[in-house]
């Protein structure tokens, strides 16, 4: 499989950028656990992806721009508190 990505990193880049794409939409939602967790697992999905040296090569600036920036604000994302928690805490 890693063969396969290597001789066709557009795919790659375009399932980074589905990853991407569901992170910056789900932040913009309220925190909760299913969010968390799927902004997590598309988190570490970018994460494994840039610790491939083929895909980074493959990126172009603006796009190592943007995954980079994704993941901060994914990171950012998964550290707030659940809001249910929130609630509970204030009544």
């Amino acid at each position: 499989m890693e063969e396969l990505n290597t001789q066709n990193p557009q795919q790659s880049i375009s399932a980074a950028f589905d990853s991407v794409n569901l992170i910056n939409n789900t932040i913009l939602e309220i925190v909760n656990d299913n969010n968390k967790s799927t902004v997590t697992r598309n988190v570490q999905h970018l994460e494994i992806m840039l610790s491939k040296e083929w895909f980074l090569e493959a990126l172009t600036q603006p796009q190592l721009t943007d995954i980079n920036s994704c993941i901060a604000n994914g990171n950012s994302y998964t550290a707030e508190p659940i809001i249910e928690d929130i609630v509970t805490e204030e009544v």
